[in-house]
């Protein structure tokens, strides 16, 4: 005998299983997911960085979309915790003649951070190299505090669209260039100020902005840089995260690309 769909779907609610345990816990999922949505809401958006070098062949430009979300939870401690997630890639510039500039997600060893080196995700702080979270909440004047997302999405939708703003130099994330870039090894630290010191005459940095993007982040990182998925399997085994000596050891896989998924 074959049974209608309306059988057997009345069949299944008349199951005691689906009936006494299947359903209170969906009840119960339901709940706990609305509880959560409302308690601890998430922020998401995305922003495009585009950075203007002019070289001897003329201005040279690379872009770069990144989302960003924002979030909190409850830690073990009884406070409240930041939960970060970012879905992006390092803005490229070609500056022709082999030359090349990322501009990083990550302040690690920029040269321009605040006193004491400090690297933290401190979005209050005034001074120092941004990564790629802290750069929208400051250039945009915003302000991100646990519970409140729903309104740091709508003041960046606000801001955004009467805004782009430029990057000053000091709040730049990590500057590096890679002599070969085919050879990790050969990456170096570069200033926003010393371009012409560093690639030679006619090589000038003009500026960074960012603006609100509806573009989808990019996906070809490991295309420009074929050497990155080796080298995150090499950072992970010599050198855990992004500590040692020299500057090659310290920018990690999510300098170049996240969001980071080990192994």
């Amino acid at each position: 005998m074959v049974l209608a769909q309306g059988d057997i779907l009345r069949r299944i609610l008349q199951n005691w299983f689906f009936k006494w345990v299947l359903a209170p816990v969906a009840v119960l999922c339901a709940l706990g997911w609305g509880y959560f949505q409302i308690n601890y809401p998430t922020c998401t958006f995305r922003y495009k960085l585009t950075a203007e070098v002019m070289t001897p062949d003329g201005m040279k430009t690379g872009s770069s979309v990144i989302e960003v979300s924002y979030s909190h939870y409850p830690d073990s401690g009884g406070g409240q915790s930041a939960n970060l997630n970012m879905t992006g890639e390092a803005d490229y510039v070609d500056l022709g003649a082999g030359k090349n500039l990322f501009v990083l997600l990550t302040n690690r060893v920029s040269g321009r951070n605040n006193q004491n080196g400090d690297t933290s995700r401190n979005f209050d702080r005034a001074k120092g190299a941004l990564d790629a979270f802290a750069l929208p909440i400051k250039m945009f004047g915003l302000m991100w505090k646990f519970g409140q997302e729903p309104q740091l999405c709508h003041d960046f939708a606000v801001a955004s669209r009467i805004q782009k703003p430029e990057i000053p130099f000091g709040s730049l994330p990590t500057l590096v260039t890679f002599s070969d870039i085919n050879n990790p090894n050969s990456v170096k630290v570069v200033q926003p100020d010393q371009f012409e010191g560093e690639f030679g005459a006619g090589y000038k940095f003009l500026k960074a902005k960012i603006e609100s993007s509806a573009e989808n982040p990019q996906k070809n990182i490991e295309e420009i840089l074929p050497w990155l998925e080796r080298k995150r399997v090499e950072w992970e085994s010599k050198f855990g995260f992004g500590v040692g000596d020299p500057i090659v050891t310290q920018l990690f896989y999510d300098s170049f690309k996240q969001p980071y998924r080990r192994g």
